[in-house]
């Protein structure tokens, strides 16, 4: 029984998705209008298969999921770097 409950927590582990809210908002305020990656819209779009990345397949359905770019992870860091500056001071 052990064994059958240790193999079902390692699947567990290995479909589970760490979910995040994305706000466009956000994306715009920050963006980088030179950044390659994004193209200046401060978001990627990536597609991946509503099964999980295990089971990559020619023509099957996939869901599209907006992440912000590194370059609105970077331009948000240093504000609030700035602003913990401001703060100590």
């Amino acid at each position: 029984m052990k064994k059958k409950s240790r193999e079902f927590k390692s699947l567990e582990d290995q479909t589970f998705l760490y979910k995040t809210t994305f706000d466009p908002l956000i994306a715009r305020l920050y963006n980088n209008k030179k950044c390659n990656q994004c193209n200046g819209r401060g978001y990627v779009i990536v597609q991946t298969p509503l099964e999980g990345i295990s089971s990559l397949r020619k023509n099957q359905p996939t869901r599209n999921i907006q992440t912000y770019c590194k370059c609105v992870d970077k331009n948000v860091k240093k504000q609030r770097q700035a602003e913990w500056k401001n703060y100590k001071s």
